[in-house]
């Protein structure tokens, strides 16, 4: 309600508004997810976000990079892979933290490729990072890589695309990144052959704002 009442006051100071986003969205969700989607969501744009510290940078999206998406026609709960990844701290916290760290490191060099603008790294990183998940996902029998996720990365894989899984969860969607859009292009309706469902991209840079007494 109070996120409510500031878009309906026009209010949108995104500062301001993003921690009680948070907060409607902890209560949703039981206090489980990221929120990286509600930070996304009410700032717009290629950003990069620090949870911990609330540290928001945003950049610019490179004009010869494009993306590409499809989801796998089978949802992923966030709770349920929230719930194993409980399991795995109860047991050993301090191997799931070194895990976690291990997960994390391709990530930091992502980010700086997308500061310094640099296309060609940033594929090759977000397929590293993927590759990561994939391996400790695989390690504990987590159920994060679907076999649909499977089976649109191995087309991804085919052709010499860097891919990776997104979406709730992390086991519903995957996009792809690259320089080559005729290649991309490609590489979607591969997928839409078998039996996927693309899912069209806009890059929204204004994040939440105030039209005609309405949020967008």
């Amino acid at each position: 309600r109070a996120v409510l009442q500031l878009v309906e006051e026009g209010a949108i100071e995104k500062d301001r508004l993003l921690p009680q986003a948070l907060a409607a969205h902890a209560g949703a969700q039981g206090k489980a997810g990221s929120g990286y989607d509600v930070a996304s969501c009410c700032y717009g744009g290629l950003m990069s976000w620090v949870p911990s510290s609330g540290g928001i940078q945003q950049h610019e999206w490179p004009e010869s990079l494009h993306i590409v998406a499809a989801y796998s026609g089978q949802s992923a709960r966030t709770s349920d892979f929230l719930a194993r990844l409980d399991g795995l701290r109860a047991r050993n916290a301090k191997a799931l933290d070194l895990e976690l760290s291990w997960l994390n490191e391709p990530v930091r060099g992502l980010e700086r490729a997308i500061a310094d603008n640099r296309v060609d790294d940033m594929a090759q990183l977000m397929g590293e990072c993927h590759a990561r998940l994939r391996v400790w996902d695989s390690r504990h029998n987590l159920g994060i890589v679907t076999a649909g996720i499977a089976e649109m990365l191995k087309v991804a894989a085919e052709m010499g695309v860097a891919a990776k899984i997104s979406g709730a969860g992390g086991g519903d969607s995957i996009y792809a990144l690259g320089s080559d859009l005729k290649l991309l292009e490609t590489l979607s309706e591969k997928w839409a052959v078998a039996g996927f469902s693309c899912v069209p991209i806009s890059l929204n840079n204004s994040g939440v704002q105030q039209k005609d007494n309405a949020s967008a």
